[in-house]
């Protein structure tokens, strides 16, 4: 885990690679930043972590469920909640922030609407009223999902909305309020360029 100095440029350990102790880093990539704790997705060993800034200090803040869950991508909520996207058995938790308990909001067997497929779900993000909006790989789509219910809803895909078409969402980041006007950000691998290549797209609602 790496630190890059915004003016320089320069990079320096946070975390691994000889900085803080505690169970080994292996392809981390969704991150949440509370106080002064970095979690991140530890993705082979199915682990949220729990990082600490000052040390580089690793410890396991959330091991997988026992079905054989990947957490992809974590995010936290306003009221403190961490939310988390998983791989395999493809569902959302919730996850408390002060014991580590894990609970599904929506997915396989919980809420209606659209199947999230089985290696779909992807960039998670929640908005200022609890919404929480989840990038779907295997349906082409950002979908909308209810906190109280876990109802999902199609925001926009190929049928829904106008725009250019994205294919393969991965990272989402949703800024500001709803329903105040906000924009949720959506990072997706472009069709027409390199595979490495990333195309931003700003999907914007409308008051």
């Amino acid at each position: 885990m790496l630190s890059i100095d915004p003016l320089t440029g320069n990079r320096a350990f946070i975390s691994g690679g000889g900085v803080g102790a505690g169970p080994g880093l292996s392809i981390p990539s969704g991150f949440a930043v509370a106080g002064d704790d970095i979690f991140t997705t530890n993705y082979p060993y199915r682990q949220v972590l729990k990082v600490n800034l000052s040390t580089g200090d690793r410890s396991i803040f959330v091991q997988a469920p026992p079905d054989p869950q990947i957490p992809v991508d974590i995010t936290f909520g306003p009221s403190g909640d961490l939310f988390m996207s998983t791989r395999d058995f493809d569902r959302v938790y919730r996850v408390d922030p002060l014991t580590g308990t894990v609970t599904q909001l929506s997915g396989r067997f919980v809420g209606t609407g659209p199947l999230l497929t089985q290696n779909g779900p992807a960039g998670i993000g929640v908005a200022a009223d609890g919404t929480i909006f989840l990038a779907e790989d295997g349906l082409q789509a950002v979908l909308r999902i209810d906190p109280l219910t876990g109802n999902r809803t199609i925001l926009s895909d190929a049928a829904n909305g106008t725009g250019p078409i994205f294919a393969n969402p991965q990272d989402l980041l949703v800024i500001g309020n709803v329903p105040e006007p906000s924009t949720i950000a959506l990072a997706v691998l472009g069709l027409l360029t390199l595979v490495a290549s990333r195309t931003l797209y700003l999907l914007r609602r409308g008051a």
